[in-house]
């Protein structure tokens, strides 16, 4: 059977050979990234050699940036460079991945570091599409209420008002607040759409800074209301993470720099490496979890009680499954709070807009 692994050589791509769509790079989504690892372990399992399988997928990948990213490593390893450096240099795969296809080529275990790896990214579309489906009605209730109590006050109240000023109708407190609002916003409305355009850029830049992405994760896990969601996500996300890779294998120092490396919360990213330093030290992993206020009580408790046992793989394996089912309670919970609490709050405000306009009506209809 033909060689099934290659030796790694630097490469350095060149600017001039980017296209404009690399400069924006999207990452594939999941499932795409789960159904090309599970394609991948059957086709090992089948015998085929790595650069045959990588253009059998890339031929039939309907997944733009996959697809350009496997013909793009499928030349590079052409040259010698392994596979795991070759989807490294792409930019689409994400960083664990990367460090799942090298401990395979390392060990020969390709098979089921890649079913790993499925059954991973499965988990975590499910994760986030039970998120996105709890949070979708909300905001779709938000946006239209929104958008009919603007235009209420920006088109519809004026129109009655002139009318009651035309009869002299003395307004009550609430309808003079919505109409100094009204008036405000229509003659302001350029300078308040500009400042919110250029709002709107500045966060976009601020949160691709370094600092901004740490102060995002850090409002992410301490907001008051969704902060124990976004915790627990964390939680979970590190924990099956840090399960994978001992399964597979890899030491825990090695574990815990990788995982530093490919949490999407930047503040956590950075505790990991802070805790990578402290067991270079001789600290315990437990140990250095428990100084952490977003680490889940029982995820540093059940690390601790592994570390102590020497079964850590199974004990994060368990605290993976509960925190799945935490984290399954928890977004339920929230949509089922979100919805009449976004419901009260708008009609709240669509009442006071309803006021505004009937007490002044009553008003009209005395003078009468």
């Amino acid at each position: 059977m033909a060689e099934r692994t290659g030796k790694s050589h630097g490469a350095v791509k060149s600017v001039w050979n980017t296209e404009l769509s690399d400069i924006f790079i999207r990452k594939p989504p999941k499932r795409e990234l789960a159904a090309f690892c599970r394609k991948f372990a059957f086709l090992w399992d089948s015998g085929l050699d790595i650069e045959r399988i990588v253009r059998q997928i890339s031929a039939n990948t309907r997944n733009r940036p996959i697809r350009k990213a496997l013909e793009a490593s499928c030349e590079r390893m052409l040259t010698g460079v392994s596979m795991a450096d070759a989807f490294g240099e792409q930019g689409v795969f994400p960083e664990i991945l990367v460090s799942m296809c090298r401990i395979g080529e390392l060990g020969g275990s390709f098979s089921r570091c890649m079913s790993l790896m499925a059954e991973y990214f499965e988990k975590e579309a499910d994760t986030g599409e039970n998120l996105i489906s709890v949070m979708i009605y909300p905001i779709v209730v938000a946006v239209m209420m929104s958008a009919v109590m603007v235009l209420s006050v920006l088109f519809v109240l004026p129109n009655f008002m002139e009318v009651f000023i035309a009869e002299n109708i003395e307004l009550p407190a609430p309808t003079r607040a919505l109409l100094s609002v009204s008036g405000f916003i229509g003659a302001n409305y350029r300078v308040l759409i500009a400042f919110a355009v250029l709002f709107a850029a500045f966060l976009a830049f601020f949160f691709r800074t370094r600092v901004g992405r740490i102060t995002k994760g850090f409002v992410a896990v301490g907001m008051p209301v969704f902060g124990g969601l976004n915790r627990t996500a964390v939680n979970l996300q590190i924990a099956r993470s840090m399960w994978l890779m001992l399964d597979a294998g890899r030491l825990l120092p090695e574990v815990v720099a990788t995982l530093a490396e490919i949490t999407g919360n930047k503040y956590v990213a950075g505790g990991l490496a802070k805790m990578r330093a402290g067991m270079e030290q001789g600290s315990q992993l437990g140990e250095l979890m428990g100084g952490y206020k977003y680490y889940e009580p029982g995820f540093t408790e059940m690390v601790k009680v592994g570390e102590e046992t020497g079964m850590l793989t199974e004990a994060v394996r368990k605290c993976a499954e509960y925190l799945q089912a935490e984290s399954e309670i928890k977004t339920s919970r929230a949509g089922k709070l979100l919805e009449p609490a976004v419901t009260v709050l708008l009609g709240v405000f669509l009442g006071m807009l309803i006021l505004a306009v009937i007490m002044p009506t009553f008003a009209l209809v005395g003078s009468l």
